[in-house]
């Protein structure tokens, strides 16, 4: 899903992807890295009630 996606941004001209996700989601976070997507900033932050780490990822196009 995450090639698709990427796919389809190339195809309808994205210069760039940028994805946010909690810090504790180690699969997720494995599965951005292999491809290709560099972590940008990660900061904690207050969602749902609970104090969470906060990662953005992004992915030059």
């Amino acid at each position: 899903m995450i090639e698709a996606c990427v796919d389809r941004s190339r195809a309808v001209g994205y210069a760039r992807l940028d994805l946010w996700t909690d810090s504790q989601l180690a699969a997720a976070r494995r599965l951005y890295e292999r491809a290709g997507f560099k972590r940008r900033e990660t900061k904690r932050e207050r969602h749902f009630g609970q104090d969470i780490g906060s990662e953005t990822w992004s992915l030059d196009l």
